[in-house]
């Protein structure tokens, strides 16, 4: 009965993190390491929009990070009608449709934003926890696979560890969240989680003996 509570006990930490990991641009700047590295391209193709669209996407930028949903959405699709491959407005309103739950939407946004920039390792981790959030988990390893060949990566490997504890591998799920545990600052909003996670993975597995 104390394995099946620990088990139960990790299930519902999944679901916790399925439902409350970062989705918007703001809790992404806070949560995750690629944004840094992703802000410079960013702006290099923001630049190259006219004055007109470029104000449009600051205006809906603007509008996402105070919460205003439903007036960020048609300025981005204004600016993808004049520019539909742009990264940044692309890569927005994808994630504000996973922000208000548009799965199918939102995978869609950064499926395009991968083909047309598939370096882009923010569209690629926000894919994954897209696949993850409609109960895909063997889509969203495959899609973070790459992101893990980064040495300083922890949140590909976090979610990761999370996809495999969805699929009920257990060895393999602790592996990658003690690659995390390692990588994550102690300080990271996500950290004590991860610890919890990793402690109740390590009973499972020491009762699986």
């Amino acid at each position: 009965m104390e394995w099946v509570a620990t088990f139960s006990g990790l299930r519902n930490l999944l679901h916790f993190f399925t439902i409350r990991s970062p989705h918007t641009m703001k809790e992404l700047q806070q949560f995750h390491p690629f944004m840094d590295r992703q802000q410079g391209s960013a702006n290099m193709t923001s630049q190259k929009m006219d004055d007109s669209t470029l104000k449009t996407l600051s205006n809906a930028t603007n509008a996402a990070k105070q919460g205003d949903l439903d007036e960020a959405i048609p300025l981005l699709k204004e600016v993808l009608s004049e520019y539909p491959d742009n990264e940044v407005a692309n890569g927005m309103l994808a994630s504000i449709y996973l922000q208000i739950g548009a799965l199918e939407d939102a995978e869609h946004r950064f499926t395009e934003l991968l083909r047309t920039h598939p370096e882009n390792p923010l569209a690629r981790f926000q894919l994954g926890m897209c696949y993850l959030s409609m109960n895909r988990p063997q889509e969203a390893l495959s899609t973070w696979q790459p992101l893990l060949a980064d040495q300083e990566e922890f949140m590909a490997h976090f979610h990761s560890g999370l996809a495999q504890l969805e699929l009920g591998n257990h060895k393999e799920s602790y592996e990658l969240v003690q690659v995390a545990a390692h990588r994550m600052p102690s300080n990271h909003p996500l950290y004590p989680k991860l610890l919890e996670v990793r402690s109740d993975l390590i009973a499972v597995l020491e009762q699986a003996e």
